[in-house]
């Protein structure tokens, strides 16, 4: 949580809050392209998105913000990774032509405007051919943490 919390403070958020902790698995081949949703009834209104990925217990590595549905993103893999949002309850991130690195735990932020970042709903994307470097257990445990 103290991780996350700081991350959030370098790219400019000021506090963290849980909201729905659900987390999903999904099992991907290499060169698949994924989407990867994130539901909340926050999305209505709320002009900052964030997507990030962690793996283990590392820090969570921010991949991307939506600013009123204009992506801004980080350079790494700019032309692979892309987000949009879908209505007013889901934003999705699409991983084109996933690789084994790509394995992680993904979860997006909502921001309303000057507000705290809620953390939501978290996807496990396993991409085969990978030793599995998450299991259930420690995403519950990275879950919890985050709250």
């Amino acid at each position: 949580e103290m991780v996350l919390a700081l991350l959030l403070c370098v790219v400019g958020l000021l506090s963290v809050s849980g909201g729905s902790q659900d987390t999903l698995m999904l099992e991907a081949e290499p060169g698949d392209n994924v989407t990867l949703h994130c539901h909340s009834n926050l999305i209505n209104g709320s002009p900052y998105i964030h997507w990030f990925k962690q793996i283990n217990t590392s820090a969570p590595e921010f991949l991307l913000m939506l600013y009123s549905a204009h992506v801004i993103k980080r350079p790494h893999d700019f032309e692979r990774i892309t987000g949009f949002v879908n209505n007013s309850t889901t934003v999705s991130l699409i991983i084109r032509e996933v690789r084994l690195a790509d394995s992680g735990l993904y979860f997006c932020g909502i921001q309303r405007m000057h507000g705290n970042l809620t953390i939501s709903s978290a996807t496990l994307l396993q991409v085969k051919g990978n030793v599995q470097l998450l299991t259930l257990d420690l995403v519950n445990n990275i879950s919890s943490e985050r709250n």
